[in-house]
């Protein structure tokens, strides 16, 4: 035995010549392994920062904005940089500051039945001013779930179930799995219990009116750096909640009934 985690020789199978882990693109090299952001894939070493060990984790906790990430499975790590890990237990050490506990998750997601929980057992365990998750009803669970799991804030592959959504493809997200809800789907649960009591406003728009707001709504949800902090569902610029208000807006016309003629 050579008292590796198996998690880690099983990966170490996996990499051949290279292999993308979350944003993180690895390669076994002659003096080890080098690790650097998948957009900087096709670029020169030497055009790259070195960022040694005791730097990853801060690396990790800031995307390019300066926000902080409270999730590191969300798609905005820093680019420009590289990480040479020396041995596989050096590798292994990195991967668990970029990504903390995403090697033993995948480990545990290559099995037969891997470990995974649904949102009603996970809503059963909450207490106090999360109880409440425990009355969404199966629509609303299947919205907060299209609005937290979205590729666009996270890049974990969701296992759990939740309603009636299938589980996510890895190529639609990543190698890493989601066993259960995280504590960002927990409360915006809680919120969108509350969202759904709101009275509603009629507000008066046309379908050109329309078409605008949906087109707003997305473009910040396209930029990172637009968006307002992942966890602060105060912020009405709160990414999921852009990604809430864009699944309750009513499909806007067909490009050809909303031009007019001439």
């Amino acid at each position: 035995m050579n008292g590796r985690p198996p998690e880690l020789d099983a990966f170490l199978r996996r990499i051949g010549d290279g292999i993308v882990f979350g944003q993180v693109w690895i390669q076994s090299a002659v003096d080890g392994f080098l690790l650097r952001q998948e957009q900087d894939r096709a670029r020169a070493i030497a055009e790259l920062r070195d960022v040694p060990a005791q730097s990853l984790r801060l690396l990790a906790q800031y995307n390019a904005a300066g926000q902080f990430r409270p999730l590191r499975s969300s798609p905005d790590l820093q680019s420009g940089w590289v990480h040479r890990a020396a041995n596989p237990a050096a590798l292994y050490d990195a991967l668990q500051l970029l990504y903390p506990g995403s090697l033993a998750d995948w480990f545990a997601g290559q099995q037969t039945e891997p470990p995974v929980t649904s949102f009603a057992d996970f809503a059963s365990r909450q207490s106090g001013i999360y109880r409440s998750v425990g009355a969404l009803s199966a629509g609303l669970v299947e919205r907060v779930t299209r609005a937290c799991c979205d590729p666009t804030v996270c890049l974990k592959r969701r296992l759990w179930r939740a309603g009636e959504l299938p589980s996510d493809v890895a190529e639609s997200k990543s190698l890493i799995p989601c066993l259960e809800p995280c504590a960002i789907l927990l409360e915006l649960s809680r919120r969108a219990t509350k969202f759904d009591r709101e009275t509603l406003l009629h507000v008066g728009v046309g379908g050109e009116e329309l078409s605008t707001l949906r087109a707003a709504l997305e473009a910040v949800r396209d930029r990172p750096e637009a968006r307002g902090r992942q966890a602060d569902f105060n912020d009405p610029l709160n990414p999921r909640r852009i990604l809430w208000c864009l699944s309750r807006l009513p499909a806007a016309p067909g490009a050809d009934d909303a031009e007019e003629s001439g």
